[in-house]
């Protein structure tokens, strides 16, 4: 059975004299089942791009504070006039909008269509690890730490850069270790391997006569790439000494690591 319903979009804007709103949730009432209940979305990252520097925390709490009172407020004094009332009483950063008309079978499943349709759902943005922080993860979890060492900051005066990076070991040359950005964009990320080709080969080049040969290793995620990207990259890197590993293939370089902790430990 059919019932006559009405929705109203809850909305945002920390300048609300611009009529620059955003909608955050949703009211619906059915008054024939006494029915009101709101559907407020989790997270602020939409509203943070859109309007920056909102106080995020006191937004969390203000907005699900205004959709519970609108929704008590039709509960209390059960008529359509009473959340009209309010929402002219309430109409400052936060507001309701215009109450429109719905037909209603199902007033919990009607409520999280127009939800879904008005509003949409946005979780808190995960920021995803650092790359340093997942490769020392991997070695962790194999206790491959064990072998590892801090490297010092290695200077390049002829070029006037540092090299810095979180692990080193020795294998004939003294490798170090660092990762290597990879965004999943093809331009950006050959710019991010080409700027690395030239560190290793400048740290290679200084120290090749030396008698303490310096190579730079780099590890980076390469699951948003073809294969045949991965393997442009590293020839690229190959071809300046530099040795390329992905990070869900980091057996050999496990391996070389461990095998060689017991010749030059």
């Amino acid at each position: 059975m059919r019932h006559s319903g009405y929705y109203a979009l809850l909305q945002y804007s920390p300048r609300p004299e611009r009529q620059e709103f955003l909608n955050f949730g949703v009211l619906l009432v059915v008054p024939a089942l006494q029915f009101a209940d709101v559907a407020i979305a989790k997270g602020s990252a939409r509203m943070e791009r859109v309007f920056e520097g909102i106080p995020k925390a006191r937004f969390e709490d203000e907005k699900r504070g205004f959709g519970h009172r609108v929704k008590l407020e039709f509960l209390r004094r059960r008529s359509l006039e009473a959340v009209d009332e309010l929402s002219r009483k309430l109409a400052n950063d936060f507001r309701m909008a215009e109450l429109r008309p719905v037909a209603v079978v199902d007033p919990r499943q009607e409520l999280e269509n127009l939800f879904d349709m008005l509003v949409g759902d946005e979780e808190p943005r995960r920021k995803s690890k650092r790359i340093s922080t997942r490769i020392r993860d991997a070695f962790v979890a194999k206790r491959i730490d064990q072998y590892l060492e801090k490297p010092p900051v290695v200077n390049i005066p002829e070029a006037g850069i540092q090299i810095q990076a979180p692990f080193g070991y020795q294998n004939g040359a003294y490798n170090l270790i660092d990762g290597v950005r990879i965004s999943g964009n093809p331009s950006e990320d050959m710019k991010e391997t080409g700027r690395r080709a030239i560190e290793g080969g400048l740290l290679w080049k200084h120290f090749e006569k030396s008698g303490s040969r310096k190579r730079l290793v780099v590890v980076g995620d390469f699951s948003k790439h073809e294969e045949n990207f991965y393997d442009a990259v590293s020839d690229l890197l190959e071809e300046n000494h530099v040795r390329l590993y992905r990070l869900d293939r980091l057996e050999p370089l496990l391996e070389d690591i461990k095998d060689n902790a017991a010749l030059h430990s």
